[in-house]
């Protein structure tokens, strides 16, 4: 008889979010169970990766929210991911995140605009991708209120968003690459 597999963090979301002088991560977790602490973790090529800071977690099986700032970041690309590790050892990582910092500029992979938006938003990113991508629009109850499946990534997009409840969302765009997330507000 197999027994089941309880793992021990269920990963809801992880992003960076650039500006002047800092770039902020910040991941949210559920059901967290036997969590011990996450190590957040930095590269510049994208392989070799290096400690950063240990968080301790909660370890509750409510909405758990971590945020972490890294102000001394390289002015290239930046990469970063989270090992979450258990109290027996065992340790797992979160999706990769990228944030392009070249020249010193907060230049992030993702810029949006107008935000707050209505009818349509336009994208532009840093670079393009050959990869499918996935674009989510997600409520702050973490509910994905639209998908959009795109075959490559090209460098500028426009979205005819759905008719929503005004408030604060999250633009997540996901593919082998990267993961970018942004805040749209929609009125």
């Amino acid at each position: 008889m197999a027994c089941p597999v309880i793992l021990p963090v269920f990963w809801l979301s992880f992003g960076a979010f650039s500006s002047a002088n800092a770039i902020r991560l910040e991941w949210k977790t559920n059901q967290e169970q036997n969590n011990s602490h996450f190590v957040v973790e930095h590269s510049t090529n994208g392989q070799d990766f290096l400690p950063l800071a240990k968080i301790t977690a909660n370890n509750l099986p409510t909405l758990n929210t971590y945020t972490y700032t890294h102000t001394n970041f390289a002015n290239a690309y930046n990469y970063y991911r989270i090992k979450q590790v258990d109290t027996n050892g065992t340790f797992s990582y979160s999706q990769l995140v990228a944030v392009n910092r070249s020249k010193g500029q907060a230049n992030e992979l993702l810029r949006l605009f107008p935000n707050p938006a209505s009818q349509e938003l336009y994208l532009t990113f840093a670079n393009n991708s050959t990869e499918s991508t996935e674009i989510e629009l997600i409520d702050l109850l973490g509910i994905t209120q639209k998908t959009y499946l795109l075959e490559t990534l090209p460098t500028n997009l426009t979205l005819v968003l759905p008719v929503l409840s005004a408030g604060v969302y999250l633009l997540q765009i996901t593919n082998k690459d990267f993961v970018a997330k942004q805040k749209v507000v929609i009125k």
